[in-house]
């Protein structure tokens, strides 16, 4: 049975992407590593800061320019 189309397709931020289109994408995706450390001290604006700064590149390249703000910010939101 076909898997349901899912929601933020690259570049295009709503648009259905395939469940083999969204696989096929998470295998590109490769975060560099943190120090979580460093968010014992943060809080609140300052913490989710700092993950979005830590995220956005490596989302930015497997998502491209148009669709990493949206993902990083709904991301950072929950």
């Amino acid at each position: 049975m076909p898997q349901p189309p899912v929601q933020g397709a690259p570049g295009l931020p709503g648009a259905p992407m395939q469940q083999d289109q969204m696989q096929q994408l998470q295998g590109n995706l490769q975060l560099a590593p943190v120090d979580v450390k460093q968010l014992d001290g943060l809080s609140g604006e300052e913490r989710k800061t700092f993950v979005g700064n830590s995220i956005y590149a490596s989302i930015q390249r497997a998502f491209g320019d148009k669709a990493a703000p949206v993902i990083t910010g709904m991301l950072l939101d929950e």
